[in-house]
């Protein structure tokens, strides 16, 4: 998403306060998925007197998005959204012509009542994780979000399958998710640091992995294997990003 400087600059014309006025002060904010496959809620605690608005927008956007607003404390309902897309919030707080800083960014995958819990809450514990974080900050995307301008060590999560169990009595209630880690970077070694942090954050995992709404039960994750890809040169005198790909099997019970 746009960093606190670029986000002020577009939100306000390149101000944010007001000379002799004091700015409200930054609020909190937390967001829940509606599972309609197209809404949030957004609950936002600020001071008293002021309106708080919600912007958002998709990982990999460079332009956030004027949501909803509300008077004074109190949830958001934001519609318009995407299933099956991450997006980020944040809520600023304006009284009269002065806007807060914004709160701190809220990452969250939309999703549909039919959906189930296992690519949010991985997608929130790779984006959420210290060591991952230290490697590629907030370049964790899902497949299809990437685009040509994103910064040169990212990494993309890519569901490849996700059959249910079966036992001689039926559906088992247990999945068996094949995932796809693809690590990038522009030297071999740094593409192989972020996968060792994948590595680090993920194997043998068990437990409740993600958030709020975006929780799964892990029963276990499974390393299964990992190659080096180099990529050929993009022009006479650049070279090609390096890819570590990563396969992953996640035992998780919805």
């Amino acid at each position: 998403m746009p960093n606190v400087a670029d986000y002020l600059a577009i939100l306000t014309g390149g101000w944010w306060e007001v000379d002799g006025v004091s700015p409200p002060s930054t609020p909190t904010l937390s967001v829940v998925d509606n599972l309609t496959g197209s809404s949030v809620t957004a609950t936002v605690d600020g001071e008293a007197g002021v309106t708080n608005r919600l912007y958002y927008c998709k990982a990999g956007d460079s332009t956030l998005t004027a949501g909803s607003s509300r008077s004074g404390d109190g949830t958001i309902t934001q519609t318009g959204l995407t299933q099956d897309n991450v997006y980020y919030f944040v809520a600023v707080s304006i009284s009269g012509v002065t806007y807060s800083l914004p709160s701190k960014p809220v990452i969250l995958v939309v999703r549909g009542s039919g959906s189930t819990g296992i690519q949010a809450a991985l997608y929130y514990t790779l984006s959420n994780d210290a060591g991952i974080v230290a490697e590629v900050g907030t370049n964790v995307f899902q497949s299809g979000d990437v685009k040509q301008d994103n910064a040169t060590k990212y990494i993309v999560v890519q569901r490849i399958d996700e059959p249910e169990e079966r036992y001689q009595g039926g559906a088992s209630s247990l999945y068996r998710a094949h995932f796809q880690t693809t690590c990038v970077a522009a030297t071999q070694k740094a593409a192989k640091d972020i996968a060792d942090a994948v590595k680090t954050c993920l194997n043998d995992f068990r437990g409740t992995m993600g958030t709020g709404a975006n929780t799964c039960t892990v029963k276990r994750v499974a390393f299964e294997s990992e190659r080096d890809i180099s990529s050929g040169p993009i022009d006479g005198t650049q070279r090609g990003p390096q890819v570590v790909f990563q396969d992953w099997i996640i035992w998780h019970t919805g």
